[in-house]
């Protein structure tokens, strides 16, 4: 398995990730696109695995996110002073199919 990274956007009613802070890992695009839709269909009543590279992993609930929300992904990071960075521009998009609402993945 190779572990790719990614930073979050929850929609309209979130502010943008931090590149450093906000970076987490997945195991694989598969569990990017399931954290998609369960940070959308179950946010509101359970909490959300977030496995932070840079601070400690968290479960929080996401309520609120909307088909506005994508997480970008990178197939490798930075290092910075010791932390890994998310480069400038991401590998793929995880994003809402507009025609089903379904998770999908694009390239950036």
């Amino acid at each position: 398995m190779t572990t790719i990274y990614g930073t979050w956007n929850g929609g309209g009613s979130y502010g943008p990730s931090d590149p450093v802070t906000d970076l987490e890992r997945f195991e694989c695009v598969e569990d990017a696109l399931d954290a998609m839709d369960n940070r959308r269909d179950n946010g509101y009543v359970t909490p959300q695995r977030f496995e932070f590279v840079n601070r400690t992993p968290e479960s929080t609930l996401t309520p609120c996110v909307d088909e506005s929300s994508s997480i970008h992904l990178y197939l490798a990071v930075e290092e910075a002073d010791g932390e890994l960075v998310a480069p400038d521009y991401p590998d793929f998009v995880v994003e809402f199919d507009p025609a089903d609402a379904s998770p999908r993945v694009t390239p950036a």
